[in-house]
């Protein structure tokens, strides 16, 4: 079973979104080595059951040739028009092998606000062309020449791609990683990356510190907008991260600190499912869950530059190390006390509770005049 995934997108797509209609995927063909084969597809039409048998340790090559139109949306998919130019959001469009598990082809309905993916690990080589006034960012490594990109991504669970006309792009290091931050110009586009950047590389050295290495070269940060209640995106090597805050003409206080929030949680997720891979579909609290806690319990409670520059931004002095110290002391504190009183519970339930206490002590905080800065 090979899966169109755009297929479900678009479906979604055309019934919330009138300017969508015009996007349509068409599956023209598949074939091995040479010949066409048949195919059925299930009540989902995103589903193409190939006529192909293997033996046992056999295999063969598939080759699936679709044409699929881009929807005009502020999505992880899509077009959008900003700063008189336009940036492409390539992702959940892709078709890929499905996992046969159990006996049977494994797949997920598509989610909207959430994922369905469950991709096996692979090593992807892409060619893409774009003109070449775009810059092109992508999964893994690539080199763009007389506007074709040549994308290599080994050992990633899925390839995410991003365009624009409009992208500046900058550069900062943590831990031996490359982050590239392709952002936007506009009147706040000087905060917006060194935020960005600064955020990338404290969340870099507190996760690394606190689970392990993180397992490629270098990660890219494109900036866009992703649409209502949606802070970002998350793929092997890239993170998609919605900046309405700087690049709409209303600018809210907040956007300082969703920004640092924003960036820290979709880091989180190169461990939490990038490299822990999940089924995110079916087992959420594996990639969310942990990388929530990643966000609120690891980074918010570690004092940290990019904090410390957020607080600044905001014109605030109560960002200090000794109340990050505290903050820390008070969480310990409830944590322990609660697990004390259900030492029955395991170990997951434990994580589960300092999450759950990390955000009674960002509501107690908030109530102290903390708010939007410790998380």
């Amino acid at each position: 079973m090979v899966r169109n995934i755009a297929s479900g997108v678009l479906k979604y797509d055309h019934k919330h979104f009138k300017a969508t209609r015009n996007a349509t995927t068409s599956v023209k063909s598949i074939s091995s080595d040479g010949q066409k084969l048949s195919y059925t597809t299930g009540k989902d039409k995103s589903n193409l059951f190939v006529n192909k048998s293997l033996n046992t340790g056999e295999s063969t090559d598939l080759t699936v040739n679709v044409v699929t139109g881009v929807p005009k949306r502020q999505d992880r998919f899509g077009y959008q028009n900003i700063n008189s130019g336009k940036v492409y959001n390539l992702s959940f469009c892709f078709p890929y092998l499905s996992d046969y598990r159990n006996g049977k082809w494994n797949y997920h309905p598509y989610y909207d606000a959430g994922e369905n993916r469950n991709s096996a690990v692979s090593n992807f080589h892409v060619s893409f062309f774009a003109p070449k006034s775009y810059k092109v960012v992508a999964s893994g490594q690539s080199t763009t020449k007389n506007g074709k990109t040549t994308i290599t991504a080994n050992n990633m669970r899925e390839v995410a791609i991003a365009a624009s006309n409009k992208f500046k792009v900058d550069h900062a290091y943590a831990n031996g990683v490359r982050i590239n931050d392709y952002y936007l110009a506009s009147k706040n586009s000087k905060q917006y990356n060194k935020l960005a950047l600064m955020t990338a590389q404290d969340s870099f050295h507190v996760f690394t510190k606190k689970i392990g290495k993180y397992p490629y070269k270098e990660i890219d940060i494109t900036e866009g907008l992703l649409g209502k209640d949606t802070g970002g995106m998350e793929y092997p090597g890239l993170i998609m991260i919605d900046a309405s805050g700087f690049l709409q003409k209303k600018h809210p206080l907040d956007r300082y600190n969703e920004l640092t929030e924003d960036v820290s949680h979709e880091v989180g997720h190169q461990w939490f499912y990038g490299t822990v891979g999940s089924d995110e579909y079916m087992e959420p609290w594996l990639d969310e869950g942990l990388t929530n806690l990643l966000e609120n319990g690891v980074y918010d409670l570690t004092y940290t530059k990019s904090k410390a520059y957020c607080a600044k931004l905001m014109h605030s002095k109560f960002y200090t190390r000794k109340n990050v110290k505290r903050a820390n002391k008070i969480l310990k504190e409830n944590a322990n006390q609660f697990i004390n009183k259900n030492k029955k519970a395991n170990y997951i339930n434990y994580l589960l509770i300092i999450h759950q206490r990390a955000l009674t002590l960002k509501t107690w905080l908030t109530n102290l005049g903390w708010t939007f800065l410790l998380f």
